[in-house]
This record gives structure tokens, C-alpha cells and sequence, in this order.
């Protein structure tokens, strides 16, 4: 098959490599960076999983910045789909860019893999015609990965089109996850809904962890003693300085303005909430200067969008605490003052702040103060 995919984010991306194992894929990307290092076969800046053992063919991979004319069997677009100031996800790059790839390519297969709103496909079907919704449930930092182990495939469209979306990405994966069929909008509630809930279960862990902090208890064995019971779990309940990325902030906010939720509309106040009383703990310590070991959202991932780390951060400053940053990524922030170094860090620092705990750092936990209890997600 020959593939098109639009778009070369973490999503766009992790996708063309997991295809390339079975089809012809090419990426038309706009920045220039990502279009030369995708040439020169580099992946390396995408996930923090090795990628030797996967049936990724580079050679049937290539980036471009201008379309080439070219019948394609599937279009895949993968652009972000951002907030309007009403907190509602927009859909009108979308439509823009598959009314413009229809004039060129009319017979291909359409599928977008972009977070659509509620409703948002439909949107997009009055403006464009017919097309595949197959949400992407990947995590940032191990995407590729996921993309060839997926949790499960969910195509929103016609059964004819959907069965051969499916045939698609079941003939890469390497798994055997179950797949649902389904219209669009019910394939933009699987995918809004899923978000909605992780982020409604972190906001609900750091809620509880910032109870026992204030009453001095152990959130160690509270939370172990909780997720005992198999209805609750013993994972994805490690606290953190609140829950950040590109996805769960957004999504949880187009969800919040699709309904009317007394639960859902306070998730996001909740992670603001958490990031107000690790400021207050902090400042209660007395500090003057406190270091931040990595901005990131997550561990393993790269990205900083709404990071709750660089919110912190922030708040800090306002309270007129120097911040000292080490980060051995390439994020940096301007107005941040940047350590060398982990042994800077702490040599310049009365205390070190961290989201989440690594290697780098166990030997310094004594000078750290972080809400990482598992030293996982």
C-alpha cells in the first residue's frame, strides 16, 4: 500500500514507522528540522523506548514539504488539534487540509487520527465528504511502541471503509487487540472519555496525597492499601505536581464544555488546586532558592506544553524564590537560569524539586522533595 500521512508529531510519526513495516509511507511535514532528520533516518528524538527490536523499515520512509503527485491508497492526518479561547478543540485545520488533499488524491481512503470534539466529525463530513475517525491512543514517550502494541483499534465510519482501515493497521501491529467498529461520534466519546478519566484519577490520587501531606500521614501505605482492592488497582496512581501534556489538559476541557458535569467541570481546577498547595509546602520549608530537576510533563517524554513542573515553577517565582532549572534535554525556557549539570544543580540549590524520580538523582533523595512514591507513572 502506499500511504500518505500528514503531519509528523509524535502521532504522525509514530504511525508511518509502525506502516513502514509492510507499505510505501510518506510524511508531508512543514518544519524543516523534522523533514531532515526523518530523511536521515534519525528517530531518536520520538520515543525514549529502543526501536531495534521493531519491524520498522526506514527505506520505505520519506519526508516532504510540498505535495508530490501521487495516488495514494490511504491519507492519514495527524495534525494537532488545538483549543479556541472557548476551551473547545478546532477542527478547521482538518478540513482545510483533506479538502485540499481530495482535489489531488479524490479515490484515496481518509483517516484521521487527530482528537476530534464532539461532534467534530461531523463538522468535517459536511465540509469534506466521507472519512475514517480512528482515535490514537498513544502516551508520549513511548508512542511508537504503542503503535505497534496497541490497547485496543476504534474506527468511527462506514463498515466498508472501516473494515479496510482495519485490515491496515492489523496487518503492522504485533498484537491482538480487540477492535471496535462504530459511527464518529461515538469514536470521539471513546477517545475524549478515556482521557477524561485518566486525568479524573491522577487529579483524584494528588487529591488525597495532598490530604495526607497536610495531616502528616504516609500516602505510601495509604494508596498501596487502596489500590488492594481489584476494582481500584495498584496502577496509574502514583502522585505527582499534578497531571500535564499536550492531551489530558485539552481533552479533559473540550469534555467539560460538551456536558453539563458537577464531577468532570472541576478535574482541571482540581490539577490547578494541586499545584497551589505543593507551592504553599514548599514556601512553608522557607528556601530561597530551589532547584527543578527537568521541566517535562511526564517521565520518558520529552515535551513540556503544560507541564505541571514549568506551572510550579511559576508560581514560585511570583514568590520571589530563585529557580534554578537542570534539564539534560533541549528544553529550555528563556527567563530560566540553567545549571551545567545534577551536581550543579544541588551544589547551587538548598533544595531540588522532582516530578518524578530517576537514576540520575537517587543518590541525592535526600536533598529532594518530590510526591513520586513508585517511581513510576
Amino acid at each position: 500500500m502506499k500511504i500518505l500521512i500528514c503531519g509528523a508529531g509524535y502521532v504522525g510519526l509514530a504511525n508511518a514507522l509502525m506502516l513502514s513495516s509492510k507499505n510505501q509511507v510518506t510524511i508531508y511535514e512543514i518544519d524543516d528540522s523534522k523533514i531532515s532528520r526523518i530523511n536521515s533516518k534519525d528517530y531518536s528524538f520520538l520515543d525514549e523506548k529502543k526501536l531495534e527490536d521493531l519491524p520498522i523499515v526506514p527505506s520505505n520512509i520519506n519526508a516532504i514539504d510540498e505535495y508530490v503527485s501521487s495516488d495514494y491508497d490511504f491519507v492519514i492526518i495527524a495534525l494537532p488539534t488545538n483549543s479556541d479561547k472557548n476551551g473547545k478543540l478546532d477542527v478547521s485545520n482538518i478540513i482545510e487540509l483533506i479538502s485540499d488533499n481530495k482535489k489531488k488524491h479524490p479515490e484515496s481512503i481518509y483517516i484521521i487520527r487527530s482528537t476530534l470534539p464532539i461532534n467534530g466529525s461531523k463538522k468535517i463530513y459536511d465540509s469534506t465528504g466521507e472519512f475514517i475517525y480512528m482515535p490514537e491512543f498513544l502516551r508520549e514517550g513511548t508512542a511508537v511502541f504503542d503503535s505497534f502494541y496497541p490497547s485496543r483499534i476504534v474506527i468511527g465510519g462506514p463498515k466498508e471503509l472501516a473494515v479496510k482501515a482495519s485490515t491496515l493497521f492489523n496487518n503492522c501491529i504485533l498484537n491482538k487487540p480487540e477492535t471496535i467498529i462504530t459511527n464518529h461520534k461515538e469514536a470521539e466519546c471513546i477517545k475524549l472519555f478515556s482521557n477524561t478519566f485518566l486525568a479524573m484519577r491522577v487529579a483524584f490520587f494528588n487529591e488525597l496525597d495532598t490530604f495526607f501531606m497536610n495531616e502528616n500521614l504516609d500516602s505510601d501505605t495509604i494508596i498501596h492499601g487502596i489500590g488492594l482492592d481489584d476494582r481500584i488497582g495498584l496502577f496509574y496512581n502514583n502522585p505527582s505536581f499534578g497531571f500535564g501534556g499536550y492531551c489530558l489538559p485539552k481533552d479533559t476541557e473540550e469534555v467539560i464544555n460538551s456536558l453539563d458535569s458537577k464531577l468532570i467541570s472541576q478535574i482541571n481546577k482540581s490539577n490547578l488546586y494541586r499545584i497551589e498547595n505543593i507551592v504553599k509546602h514548599l514556601l512553608n520549608l522557607g528556601h530561597k532558592k530551589i532547584g527543578v530537576y527537568k521541566l517535562s510533563a511526564k517521565s520518558g517524554a520529552n515535551g513540556i506544553r503544560n507541564s505541571s513542573t514549568v506551572l510550579l515553577i511559576g508560581e514560585l517565582k511570583k514568590h520571589g524564590i530563585e529557580v534554578i532549572v537542570y534539564d539534560s534535554s533541549t528544553n529550555r525556557m528563556i527567563g530560566y537560569q540553567y545549571a551545567e549539570s545534577v551536581i550543579q544543580l544541588f551544589e547551587m540549590t538548598d533544595l531540588v524539586i522532582a516530578n518524578r524520580i530517576d537514576d540520575e538523582i537517587k543518590e541525592y533523595k535526600d536533598k529532594v522533595f518530590t510526591r513520586d512514591l513508585f517511581a513510576r507513572d
